[in-house]
């Protein structure tokens, strides 16, 4: 960035200089007076904006053509271990200091440009406003305080001066000049262009060749009436006064200015030279040859490819050596056994080994043998699963692109070095849950931060996460039958809060309960049986999105907590409801594999709109609307437990009722592999036959396919799409069936941003199509589209492309 930003101001400058250049040595002794006000404005305008263009670079000053010969030697993939931190020396950043004294500066002249401004329109107030032009322009006396001046549409006179009618006439006919052609909007460019570059002193020069154009402008056209002798002798006339506000047009600013003033009037009757107006070309050109020289110019095309030639390469991970420490990290796992022979749980378990990796012509890597190896605790048993390990890691690695020899793909044999150290953790499932390596690779600072970069999120967020508790959460029965004969209390609330451990494939690995707390206070033998049943709901949960650190899944802990009340008087009664349900009679509402209509989404609506009967009394009433219902799928696929939850009309609410209850037996959905009940939410929209046709949307209700800010995903493109390939499951159906292709989707973000009207336009698979557009419903809000200033309803359409996963 301050290499470009240096690389701009010495553009802008040389045109400046150059543009500047022209006018003081051709322009500036012309009668050209309108001609010069525009090539100063416009010189001021094309400096600041030329070097922002893409303008190419040139060379001046042929250049002779190096012999690029690139030869790469075959290089080693080192990793070691990343336990020294070496701590970079700081210095002094020169750059922050330079912002701060820019801001300062800018501060300062933006300030004093305001304060004049204020101060300019407090004393119009308060002397206000004498008589008026016949341009209508406001003429206010200022008693001998300022000099005559214009500012805007106002005319500020000094009034104190012994000035004759005739002369009074002539500086007011200067003024009116001054306003008409809007000088003031000149000067408060150069002005405002100044407090931005305030450190430039060419904007000086550009501001008083304006100011000195401007009084030629008036000077020209009073003269024409007045005739130049007599106007040259009220000029002379003229008292020295200070200008106190320096954005006006003064009649009369400093002596040196009015003499050139005199000198230039006495040309007025000569012709402007258009040889010289014509020079205004030749240096624009210049300066865009001398923009183009201070870039670099590219290098030529057909002496490079001439002259470059590849002759050997090393073979090379996808992504390089970074994307390498992110593979380990995150595919080598120490073996279990060494955790096992450990003399006490305390001792590290510690790796230390070189291995080589064959990379064949075609990118395939394939372990070779182990070159050097250390283990903690040492043992064969633990040397041996290492080295297991070590052949599972290769096995897993995606093709390299191989080495090259003389331009053509060759077998090369490259060593990889990995440290990896286990702390004292006390079993082998605690550190897979919170595994930290400490690889990296040689020459990488090991200083980088441990924070994942997306923290683990529940599939549908907080609120599917609290609806999946408090359905799932049963009070234990121990809170009705160890309840001590004082407690008389009729409702006890129960608080929890437990930590989870999600692994890099999402699942729930472990749950520790941080805290139960009971109101009132509960025995132990309550608190515990609680915990257990905590436990139970947690380890039932669908799998979650994983937390990511530098691209890659990793595990990660989450922390949750919720309350739930019970009336312990009501449960006396029913000791049955109190008893934990068996897994058979849970009831999911989010699960791995989600239940599935035969033939898809799709195929589910068509079967409700051919088998829906429309009552004859809902008919004659037009009732239409959204009518809601949920629905369980039990293990064997059967529709039970309907339940409308948006009602709309008594009979047509049956009918719905009736028509779910007829539904072919689904594909049930599935949660660690077995088939589990699910309920199942299903909205579908109910038109009267004899209803009349609906009115035309609104503007606010309108769903528009392109507008002028489209939506976007948190994060942009990229972050949506990792999104999706974390959120969308491959099934082991879609995976048999080796389905892959592109599914499209269509979806519309409505103007708070939520995800509504998800349709299937092109499927690949069943289970595929039904995960992507779970993912779809599921996404956080969008930031909005927008039309005319306004958030709109814009509908998208979105392709995903499914490749199967390698057998």
């Amino acid at each position: 960035m301050n290499e470009n930003l240096l690389q701009y101001l010495l553009e802008s400058a040389a045109g400046l200089t150059l543009l500047y250049l022209c006018y003081a040595l051709l322009l500036r002794r012309e009668t050209c007076f309108q001609f010069n006000r525009y090539y100063l404005l416009g010189s001021l305008v094309l400096a600041f904006l030329v070097p922002l263009s893409q303008l190419p670079g040139l060379a001046l000053w042929p250049q002779e053509p190096m012999q690029q010969e690139v030869v790469l030697e075959p290089m080693d993939m080192t990793m070691v271990a990343a336990q020294v931190v070496v701590v970079p020396e700081e210095t002094f950043n020169y750059w922050n200091l330079l912002y701060v004294v820019y801001g300062i500066g800018l501060l300062f002249f933006g300030l004093r440009l305001v304060v004049q401004l204020v101060r300019l329109r407090r004393f119009a107030r308060q002397r206000g406003v004498s008589f008026y032009l016949p341009n209508l322009s406001p003429v206010v006396f200022t008693q001998g305080q300022l000099p005559t001046f214009s500012f805007w549409r106002y005319v500020f006179f000094d009034n104190s001066q012994k000035l004759t009618p005739e002369e009074t006439e002539r500086i007011l006919q200067h003024e009116q000049v001054h306003i008409d052609q809007r000088h003031t909007l000149d000067v408060l460019l150069v002005s405002v262009v100044g407090i931005v570059f305030w450190f430039n002193p060419l904007l000086v020069l550009y501001k008083k060749a304006l100011e000195q154009t401007h009084e030629f402008i008036a000077d020209a056209q009073v003269a024409q009436t007045a005739g130049s002798s007599l106007y040259s002798y009220l000029l002379v006339k003229q008292v020295f006064r200070n200008a106190d506000f320096p954005l006006g047009s003064y009649f009369f600013l400093h002596k040196s200015l009015t003499l050139t003033r005199i000198k230039m009037m006495k040309k007025l009757h000569q012709s402007p030279r258009l040889s010289r107006m014509l020079m205004a070309v030749p240096a624009l050109a210049l300066f865009l040859v001398a923009v183009a020289a201070m870039r670099p110019a590219p290098a030529p095309q057909a002496a490079f490819e001439k002259n470059t030639k590849v002759t050997n390469g090393p073979a090379e991970f996808p992504g390089g050596k970074d994307a390498l420490e992110r593979f380990v990290k995150s595919s080598f796992v120490l073996p279990e056994v060494a955790f096992q022979k450990r003399k006490s749980p305390n001792d590290y378990v510690r790796v230390v080994g070189t291995i080589e990796v064959d990379v064949k012509e075609d990118g395939t890597a394939v372990f070779g043998k182990t070159l050097h190896l250390e283990v903690n605790p040492n043992d064969a048993a633990v040397t041996q699963a290492v080295q297991q390990q070590f052949a599972r890691l290769v096995q897993q690695m995606p093709k390299w692109s191989p080495a090259k020899k003389d331009g053509r793909a060759v077998a090369s044999k490259e060593r990889i070095s990995v440290t990896s150290t286990g702390g004292n953790f006390l079993s082998y499932g605690a550190y897979l849950e919170g595994r930290q390596q400490k690889t990296s690779v040689t020459g990488k600072s090991s200083a980088e931060k441990s924070g994942t970069t997306q923290s683990a999120e529940y599939p549908g967020g907080k609120a599917a996460l609290y609806r999946f508790l408090t359905s799932q959460y049963i009070t234990p029965e121990e809170v009705f039958r160890n309840r001590e004969a004082a407690d008389t209390t009729a409702k006890m609330v129960q608080y929890i809060k437990a930590e989870l451990t999600i692994g890099a494939n999402g699942k729930v690995t472990d749950v520790s309960t941080i805290e139960v707390a009971t109101k009132p206070a509960q025995p132990s033998a309550i608190t515990q049986a609680i915990e257990t049943e905590v436990r139970r709901v947690l380890r039932q949960m669908p799998a979650w999105t994983p937390a990511y650190k530098n691209g890659a899944a990793v595990a990660s802990k989450e922390a949750i907590s919720f309350a739930s009340v019970v009336n312990r008087n009501a449960k006396k009664t029913s000791q049955k409801e109190a008893a934990p349900a068996k897994d058979k009679d849970l009831v999911f509402i989010a699960v791995e594999q989600m239940p599935e209509f035969p033939g898809g989404q799709k195929a589910m609506f068509d079967f409700l709109k051919d088998n829906f009967v429309y009552p004859q009394d809902a008919k004659e009433a037009k009732v239409t609307g959204m009518v809601v219902a949920t629905f369980v799928v039990n293990t064997e696929g059967k529709v039970t437990d309907v339940q409308v939850m948006k009602k709309l009309h008594p009979s047509l609410d049956r009918a719905f009722t009736q028509v779910l209850l007829k539904m072919p037996n689904w594909k049930p959905g599935t949660q660690n592999g077995k088939a589990v009940n699910v309920r199942y939410t299903v909205p579908f929209r109910v038109t009267s036959p004899s209803a009349a046709a609906p009115a035309a949307p609104q503007e606010d209700e309108r769903v528009f396919i392109a507008v002028e800010q489209m939506p976007e995903f948190p994060g942009g493109q990229a972050a949506l799409y990792k999104y999706l390939s974390s959120a969308v499951g491959y099934s082991a159906a879609a995976k048999a069936a080796n389905a892959q292709g592109m599914a499209e989707v269509s979806f519309v973000v409505n103007k708070d941003g939520a995800i509504t009207k998800v349709q299937l336009l092109k499927g690949v698979h069943p289970s595929l199509d039904q995960s992507l557009m779970k993912a779809i419903e599921y996404m956080p809000a969008w930031k909005p589209g927008r039309q005319n200033e306004k958030n709109v309803n814009v509908k998208l359409v979105m392709p995903f492309k499914f490749v199967a996963p390698a057998k």
